[in-house]
């Protein structure tokens, strides 16, 4: 048994290219000149203007929220007696007179402290 012949069209070939040797390059030259402006690809007109503007605003928005925010913090952000004097806060005692003076006077507010909480549970 043999099998029926089939008849196929042959595939669709591109033209060939440019310059292929059978044509002229002159004949074919489909390359602007500089002075012809080029279409976009798209199909649609759009300047290159407008997406400057849209990339500047997208930098720029968060850049001028940090500017707004982030300047004058002292004056908005300040709350007056906050931070405590250089007289109020602890001085750490580096000379020896000092640290034994420290020490005992840690010693009598533990002691007083201990004192207070006996005191009160005697009285219950």
């Amino acid at each position: 048994m043999t099998l029926p012949e089939i008849k196929c069209k042959p595939p669709h070939l591109p033209p060939p290219p440019p310059n292929h040797p059978t044509v002229e390059p002159s004949e074919t030259s489909q390359n602007p000149q500089p002075d012809q402006p080029t279409q976009p690809k798209h199909g649609r007109k759009q300047s290159r203007s407008i997406q400057d503007g849209r990339e500047s605003r997208y930098i720029m928005f968060p850049i001028a929220i940090m500017y707004y925010f982030g300047t004058n913090l002292d004056n908005r952000f300040s709350v007056p007696g906050f931070w405590p004097k250089p007289e109020e806060t602890h001085k750490i005692p580096f000379e020896r007179d000092e640290i034994k003076a420290e020490l005992e006077r840690l010693r009598r507010k533990r002691l007083e402290k201990r004192a207070r909480r006996l005191e009160g549970e005697r009285h219950e």
